[in-house]
């Protein structure tokens, strides 16, 4: 009996843990960021190397600083923080498209990023350390 409540125990986990992440992505571009309770909705943080090998990808890079005083190479669109919920519409109609937020030191990008998230985008990514940690690791800025 105990020989089977193990099999079938087992069975169940791989059963669980096959059902998916967040998002319906095949790799994860970084850690996930829950902002839910029931961890369905993520966002993801990236390293400066992992942003760096972005960039040279087709994303939507957003710097959402009040006042932008690093950019990162790229840069499609400035949208300050404090305006993020009445700039919706400057971003993609496709809410599978990879969006990459930034700002100069990460916790204004957690914000944008949380609540792009939560606004049903499900490819965000979040420059870790932002701008400051991008240029300390050796990767140019303007």
């Amino acid at each position: 009996m105990k020989k089977i409540s193990g099999v079938v125990f087992a069975l169940l986990a791989v059963l669980v843990c096959s059902c998916g992440g967040p998002v319906d992505h095949v790799e994860y571009p970084g850690d996930p960021v829950f902002v839910d309770d029931a961890q369905r909705v993520a966002y993801y943080e990236i390293t400066p190397a992992k942003c760096n090998s972005v960039l040279a990808e087709d994303v939507l890079v957003v710097c959402v600083d009040t006042v932008p005083t690093m950019q990162l190479p790229g840069t499609d669109l400035y949208v300050p923080y404090t305006q993020i919920e009445g700039s919706l519409n400057q971003f993609p109609k496709n809410y599978n498209a990879p969006i990459l937020v930034y700002c100069a030191a990460g916790r204004d990008s957690y914000i944008v990023s949380t609540f792009l998230a939560k606004s049903g985008y499900t490819y965000v990514m979040e420059l870790k350390g932002g701008a400051f940690a991008y240029s300390s690791q050796g990767y140019v800025v303007n």
